[in-house]
């Protein structure tokens, strides 16, 4: 997405939907493990959060804004970015 950084704010882990071969990117790994609740790091740094709210904010095309992506708590946060991604495709079909 276009808020990807050079360098990952998520520490690499592996996608539980994929396993070890997986073509997900770095940040979407990291995001299916929040979801899923098995991301070993705990919760997410302030910067993590923040680049979760302006991709949800950015992909999500004015669906959410910061005022209710900023109390969520990280899986709903990350659940949020997973959908922004998904309507960002769907929207350009």
């Amino acid at each position: 997405m276009a808020n990807e950084p050079k360098e990952s704010l998520f520490p690499d882990v592996t996608c539980p939907v994929c396993g070890p071969e997986c073509a997900c990117g770095h940040e979407e790994r990291a995001i299916r493990r929040i979801i899923e609740g098995t991301w070993p790091h705990g919760a997410m740094t302030a910067m993590q959060r923040e680049w979760c709210i302006q991709e949800a904010d950015s992909a999500g095309e004015g669906n959410w804004n910061r005022a209710e992506l900023e109390p969520m708590s990280d899986k709903d946060l990350a659940l949020t970015v997973m959908r922004a991604w998904s309507d960002y495709v769907n929207s350009h079909f």
